[in-house]
């Protein structure tokens, strides 16, 4: 498992394999433009350091700072032209990230509420995590706030001081509504001296833990968790709380999946291929699994190739452009030389509450 955390100035690299129990990292400052090119020579540079090779079956899990779909499909492109080909190549966000970091902890830190502080030196973003206990199945919700801007990086005495001063009186507030299991500190502008009044406020009453490592060992914890057999979800803003699919009239009338849900909307994509029974409409159900909640998408398709009964193929795909809209294709496959394909679609774009 690689795990990278791409941020505006530094990349966090963190790597664990199966035989170890040990996670190997490693922090790079990028240049101020951090291409993608940029990116990738320091993920070979921290396998050329490690005397790690690539091999089948490799996972690879970044995330970002900032992302967009764009960035991450440019992203993925540059990564198997430079020959990681045999491996999964992944992107979550870092609230994603946080959450299986906490778990990959003792069960005791997550008991209650779990707040991490996010400081690259100016900016200062707050992490509330918490799971709902009496939910099924159980999930952990996870919410990113910008806590406020500062300048503590530079020569001046006093800036650390202020700000710590400043951050004390924030972190105060925060931890005074609610119980609070554990506080994560992570970023450089928690580097240094300077922490002194907040710490005492964090401390009190709760374990602290500062560190660079966080979101990129997040990525790899990760991976391990999509290869075990997990019995939650993580409320991510990339995540899909969906499961597509459509019911299949043969027998008693069994639902067949076409998409999950629990994984990121960009990655989130599937089809099967159904035998219209009847009229010219076709049903796609969507199943909300934190709700137990459904919702029916009809597509129209007698715009399609008339067909005897029985005797038309069509192939249903649903793409979903974010965590709850996107986009349903149907596409007419005939039925063999009986009935020649005339691969015409009709589409429709979705919306769920």
């Amino acid at each position: 498992m690689l795990g990278a955390d791409i941020g505006k100035q530094m990349i966090q690299i963190s790597c664990c394999q199966k035989s170890q129990n040990e996670i190997t990292e490693a922090l790079y400052q990028l240049p101020k433009e951090p291409e993608e090119e940029n990116i990738i020579n320091q993920i070979r540079e921290f396998l050329k350091e490690q005397q790690l090779f690539l091999k089948d079956g490799d996972k690879m899990i970044l995330s970002f700072s900032e992302a967009s779909p764009d960035k991450m499909k440019a992203m993925k492109k540059k990564l198997l032209e430079a020959g990681w080909q045999g491996g999964e190549i992944r992107f979550i966000s870092r609230e994603n990230a946080f959450v299986h970091y906490v778990l990959h902890q003792e069960m005791s830190l997550y008991d209650h509420t779990v707040l991490l502080f996010d400081f690259d030196g100016t900016s200062l973003f707050g992490y509330r995590l918490e799971h709902p206990k009496k939910k099924t199945p159980k999930r952990f919700q996870v919410e990113k706030s910008a806590v406020g801007s500062f300048d503590l990086l530079g020569n001046e005495k006093d800036r650390g001081r202020v700000f710590d001063e400043h951050f004390a009186s924030v972190a105060r507030q925060l931890l005074s509504k609610e119980v609070v299991s554990a506080v994560f500190l992570t970023g450089k502008g928690f580097e240094g001296d300077w922490l002194s009044k907040s710490l005492n406020v964090i401390c009190s009453g709760r374990r602290a833990f500062i560190g660079q490592n966080l979101f990129s060992s997040g990525c790899c914890y990760c991976g391990m968790a999509e290869e075990e057999e997990k019995d939650y979800m993580v409320c991510a803003p990339e995540t899909v709380f969906y499961e597509s699919g459509v019911v299949d009239g043969a027998g008693d009338e069994s639902f067949v999946t076409i998409t999950k849900a629990g994984r990121a909307w960009y990655e989130t994509k599937g089809s099967v291929d159904v035998i219209l029974e009847r009229g010219g409409k076709l049903d796609v159900i969507f199943s909300n699994l934190l709700l137990m909640e459904k919702q029916v998408e009809s597509i129209d398709v007698s715009a399609l190739p008339k067909r005897p009964r029985k005797t038309g193929r069509l192939r249903v795909e649903v793409q979903f452009l974010g965590n709850k809209k996107g986009l349903i294709t149907v596409r007419d496959l005939g039925f063999g030389a009986f009935s020649p394909a005339t691969h015409q679609v009709v589409m429709k774009e979705f919306s769920l509450l």
